[in-house]
């Protein structure tokens, strides 16, 4: 079997239900959108509620991993 990981840490900001990820460049430009649901009972937690949001100016950090097994 052949295992392999990535993984990242990249640039991330919440607005509303939505995580937003900036380039790694540092220019601020925005990457991907990622939609996240609301729950439907209290506390209506949304992922992007553990993120800081866009109004705050401060830029927060998301991490990403891929894993795969499969024949060498």
């Amino acid at each position: 079997m052949q295992l392999q990981a990535v993984y990242g840490f990249f640039p991330a900001q919440s607005d509303g239900d939505a995580l937003v990820i900036y380039d790694l460049d540092g220019s601020g430009r925005e990457t991907v959108r990622f939609e996240f649901p609301r729950q439907r009972k209290p506390p209506y937690w949304c992922i992007s509620d553990f993120f800081k949001p866009v109004s705050s100016g401060i830029v927060d950090a998301a991490a990403f991993m891929g894993v795969t097994v499969g024949p060498a």
